[in-house]
């Protein structure tokens, strides 16, 4: 764009030009002897550590715009000796500057904050007193350091007209307070007050409750301010219509507002779109609110019926539906399995949903002659019957779902759907799952709780001795709670039997005392569990009632670990007792054992009872 010269001045070469040329010609000179100056006291402070050409790069880098050029110029002017008496930190654009000649490697230059007024030290500046000083962070927070005057919180925000010191929060209390406080002292013209109506205090009450927040209030008198007086009968605003309710309670002889839709006093009144309305109008609007809802949801259904049995008039069709799904629970399952089987009433099913299978029937019954009854199909025999179980692929009809291939074991039997996995299973599986499920849990609280204490036992050892002596749960269940209440396994004492077995088959694994005996206080070692009660082999073969029946249970005789040593249970006889004489040697010979106590070993000689532990008695002979 050609400009046309306005005389201002003309350039070294005689040449014109304009007043925008020649104020950015002078700029250009005047940027250029402040850069000059800035890098003359750089220089001459850092000693020749840096370069012109350095400097002026960091000068070029740092100081972007001609404000904070001219700034730094200015500054430099005033304080020559700024790099070397301080402050640097005082001006923001001087701060940057410094801190990227130190990074550039300038010798004799580093930052230097100002004296604080408070402590002496340099510090860098938090704030100004009211005489100008400069107070670091820390005489700042030592001074100004106060609760709030109402709720003792900090930090403190802002002082009450009395000097108080108060935080945001209350700040913001005191002033809605006070706005408050003018709109209910007649700010904004009120209302007329007849005679017998309530005191002040009471429409102070009024006025809180019909417009508890401050918008509320603002909005009750600019209605008050245009509105007519609340003494003659009008359509009121919300927060009129409320204020004129809590007067009419306080026995204000005032007409209530009327309805914003029909005229007629809103008493009870209702709210709605901002005005006050009566209940028969809030009832009517709920009723066609909720009318064109159904619309929308059955429209869809009505469509479908009339497109699978086009004889049906709609109105016929909408009546039925009406009877069918009462309420809009039944309508929105009804267009819920719609939309899952678009062609319900062609292909089917519409025995899934007892709303589906009503309403299809409701329609057969009404004239429809294409519309028919059509069950699913079994995922088992593929026929379509009605559905007895579902599946997660659809359902089982009710002799496929007696009888059917479980999908886990293989096996004919009643199918049950499990409630957390969801997975179709037998009644075996099912309990099978369960029970795995709670064994492995409790072995892990079980295994956690004796890796804690006894850190030489590994997890594998109490696996081992778990499956070999609690198998069950409910002894397994037993063993936890007993090593949760019982004394460490550290300790030699009496144990529960369940517990007595564990400690027994782990003892093989690691060195651990066994339990003591009930009778004779002695270690239990070979464990015997007689009656319930742990006792040493001794202990268990003299008892009461240790008979050659007991002696002979599989619950009497110590727990070996080779089945060369265990002792063998003779086999009943009719009478179901043990047998005696040449049938149970026999028997044992046969198995390759020796029997252990039979009637017919009379003759032999008595076999010695083992030593007794230190403390028992000897046996009877």
């Amino acid at each position: 764009m050609r400009r046309t010269p306005t005389g201002r001045g003309r350039t070294p070469d005689g040449r014109p030009r304009c007043e925008r040329c020649r104020k950015q010609t002078l700029r250009g000179h005047a940027e250029s002897d402040r850069r000059r100056l800035i890098i003359e006291v750089v220089t001459a402070a850092c000693a020749g550590s840096l370069s012109e050409q350095a400097i002026r790069t960091v000068l070029t880098d740092t100081v972007t715009s001609p404000q904070s050029l001219r700034r730094l110029a200015g500054h430099l002017t005033h304080h020559p000796d700024t790099f070397e008496t301080g402050p640097t930190s005082e001006l923001p654009v001087l701060h940057r500057f410094t801190l990227a000649l130190v990074d550039a490697g300038a010798e004799n230059i580093t930052t230097i904050h100002p004296v604080c007024s408070g402590c002496g030290r340099r510090q860098p500046r938090h704030a100004r007193t009211e005489a100008g000083g400069i107070l670091c962070a820390a005489c700042w927070s030592r001074t100004h350091k106060q609760d709030c005057s109402v709720c003792r919180r900090r930090p403190v925000a802002a002082r009450d007209p009395q000097g108080h010191p108060l935080c945001e929060p209350c700040l913001h209390q005191a002033r809605r307070r006070e706005q408050l406080a003018q709109l209910n002292q007649g700010d904004h013209p009120g209302p007329a007050r007849p005679h017998g109506s309530p005191g002040g205090h009471q429409v102070i009450d009024a006025i809180e409750q019909a417009a508890p927040t401050l918008p509320l209030r603002a909005e009750l008198a600019q209605h008050l301010h245009d509105a007519p007086p609340l003494t003659l009968a009008a359509p009121r605003a919300a927060a009129a219509a409320r204020l004129l309710a809590q007067l009419r309670a306080h026995g204000a002889d005032l007409p209530a507002a009327l309805c914003a839709e029909c005229g007629q006093p809103a008493d009870p009144q209702a709210l709605y779109g901002g005005m006050a309305i009566c209940r028969d109008c809030e009832r009517r609007r709920d009723r066609n609110r909720r009318r064109e809802s159904d619309t929308d949801t059955a429209q869809p259904i009505i469509d479908a019926v009339t497109t699978a049995e086009p004889s049906l008039p709609q109105e016929l069709i909408r009546r039925v539906l009406a009877d069918v799904a009462p309420t809009a629970r039944h309508l929105t399952r009804l267009a819920g399995h719609l939309r899952a089987h678009p062609n319900m009433f062609t292909a089917g099913p519409t025995t899934t949903t007892a709303v589906a299978d009503r309403f299809t029937r409701a329609l057969i019954d009404a004239g429809a002659t294409t519309i028919r009854v059509i069950d699913p199909v079994c995922d088992r025999c593929h026929q379509r019957r009605p559905r007895y179980a579902r599946t997660p692929t659809g359902g089982l009809c009710t002799p496929c779902s007696r009888t059917w291939l479980c999908p886990r074991c293989g096996h004919d039997g009643h199918l049950a759907t499990h409630p957390d996995t969801g997975d179709v299973t037998c009644q075996r599986c099912d309990y099978r799952q369960d029970t795995g499920q709670l064994l492995a849990e409790l072995a892990d609280q079980i295994t956690a709780s004796l890796t804690a204490s006894h850190p030489s036992i590994g997890p594998a050892a109490i696996t081992a001795a778990l499956e070999a002596a609690v198998p069950d749960p409910h002894r397994r269940r037993v063993l936890a709670e007993q090593l949760h209440a019982g004394p460490p396994l550290s300790a030699p004492c009496r144990r529960h039997p369940t517990l007595a077995r564990f400690l027994a088959e782990l003892r093989h694994h690691g060195d651990l005392p066994p339990a003591a005996c009930t009778d004779c206080g002695g270690p239990a070692e070979p464990l015997a569990i007689h009656h319930g009660v742990v006792r040493c082999h001794a202990c268990a073969t003299t008892a009461p009632g240790a008979d050659t029946h007991d002696r002979g249970h599989r619950s009497t005789v110590p727990m070996v670990r080779h089945a060369k040593h265990r002792h063998h249970r003779p086999a009943p006889n009719a009478a179901g007792l043990p047998q005696s004489g040449s049938t149970t040697t026999a028997a044992a010979e046969a198995a390759g054992n020796t029997p252990t106590t039979t009637a017919s070993s009379a003759a032999e000689p008595a076999r010695a009872p083992p030593p007794a532990p230190s403390g028992c008695a000897p046996p009877a002979p």
